[in-house]
């Protein structure tokens, strides 16, 4: 090969490879603008979790009355300690709500808010916040504000996604499944309610259906929101 085209050949290469670095380079750029936001402490969030869906296996009740009857989460064993104590440590508020499959239904706007109530109030739409520490939080996202978000997160639940995070005016919230882990969920979970007028045309009511749904071992049969930001 004569030497000016073999030092054509070494250009074109060099100019190769520059290229693919660039491709790889604005590939990893992408990626990393498209993360999604980061939990508090990296692991923190996720030992916290794995405290609190403990006790949707653990405590006898319905609904948000398994993570608290009162308005906070009082940590009880070592786990839960060890997981607020990390959350505290790091700077963080954190409030929790939880959400049921019902909202995956057309519910008129009026009712699309989050109920301070716990306990069983037959509806599995939204409940909370539950506040983790000392003192209440102020300025938090409304239901109606975390209703659409929530939606698709059960939806990608559904399709297999460990977990969805979103932000709403300053407040990070990452949403997490709960998942059938026996038989007994599905007791209560494996039949649907659904929001129909009463037959005098005034108000509505749920109507729980006779025919069991889909709903299998290891499917969502609902989320929590975990609502945070750090302090300062």
């Amino acid at each position: 090969m004569k030497q000016r085209e073999l030092l054509n050949l070494r250009a074109l290469l060099t100019f190769v490879g520059l290229f693919m670095v660039a491709v790889c380079a604005g590939q990893s750029l992408i990626r990393d603008k498209a993360r999604p936001l980061t939990a508090p402490g990296n692991e923190t969030l996720d030992a916290f979790d794995r405290a609190v869906q403990g006790r949707f296996h653990n405590v006898i009740g319905f609904g948000m009355s398994r993570v608290s009857t009162q308005r906070w989460f009082l940590p009880e064993t070592e786990e839960e300690k060890e997981a607020v104590t990390a959350l505290k440590h790091e700077g963080y508020e954190v409030c929790i709500y939880l959400v049921g499959r019902n909202i995956l239904q057309d519910i008129p706007a009026d009712r699309r808010r989050s109920n301070p109530n716990l306990g069983s109030s037959g509806e599995h739409l939204m409940s909370g916040p539950v506040f983790v520490g000392a003192g209440k939080l102020t300025g938090l996202p409304a239901g109606n504000e975390m209703w659409e978000p929530a939606r698709e997160a059960l939806r990608k639940f559904d399709a297999g996604t460990a977990q969805q995070s979103f932000e709403i005016s300053g407040w990070q919230i990452e949403a997490r499944p709960v998942r059938a882990s026996d038989d007994k969920c599905l007791s209560c979970h494996g039949y649907d309610a659904r929001l129909v007028a009463n037959p005098n045309g005034t108000g509505r009511r749920w109507v729980i259906e006779k025919q069991r749904n889909q709903l299998r071992l290891g499917d969502p049969v609902g989320l929590l929101l975990y609502v945070y930001r750090k302090k300062g």
